[in-house]
């Protein structure tokens, strides 16, 4: 991010301030992590480079969605529909649930709740031992918030769902873990 500054501490060789100006720059990482990413931040040029590294070189997308950007980027009337696309979930337009509703916030954790893909998934095992992974996972106390999602999109593997009830929509709870692996050309 720009807004890094000098008091940022990191464990790499090399400290990335902005978001990769070309796609020479881009692609030699292998995954771009964001939490909440504000994708208008980025030019144009940089948002249709990021989708070509993802669809084509196989970057990958981790992507944690929040209140203040998944919202822009769940409305359908803006330019971010080729990002959208990336995300392996439906975002839920969130204006007339955070005016309405407040079931979606939590004074309590809600444990995860995995799948059989998701117990299987070589990315969430803690530990080399299957066994002592899952006790850990049970020792997590969850989540409070999952961003609401209307679905998974195809080729999406569900990993886990959010165990709290009166998240749940006509689609089902919300995802909070979801893979979503491209098949290169």
């Amino acid at each position: 991010s720009a807004d890094a500054g000098a008091a940022v501490s990191q464990d790499a060789r090399k400290m990335l301030l902005d978001f990769p100006k070309s796609r020479d720059e881009l692609f030699q990482y292998d995954v771009v992590i964001g939490f909440d990413p504000d994708w208008q931040r980025l030019t144009a040029d940089q948002r249709e480079m990021l989708v070509e590294w993802v669809e084509r070189q196989a970057g990958g997308l981790i992507v944690v969605a929040g209140d203040v950007h998944a919202t822009e980027l769940a409305e359908s009337e803006n330019d971010l529909g080729s990002l959208r696309d990336l995300y392996p979930v439906i975002l839920q337009p969130l204006l007339l649930e955070l005016q309405i509703d407040n079931t979606s916030r939590s004074q309590q954790p809600w444990p995860i709740s995995f799948t059989p893909a998701g117990r299987e998934s070589g990315a969430l095992q803690l530990t080399d031992n299957p066994v002592a992974s899952a006790a850990t996972w049970k020792e997590f106390p969850g989540v409070y918030r999952c961003y609401p999602t209307n679905g998974k999109k195809a080729g999406a593997a569900v990993l886990a769902y959010h165990s709290n009830p009166r998240m749940a929509t006509r689609q089902g709870q919300p995802v909070p873990l979801v893979d979503l692996r491209p098949t290169l050309p």
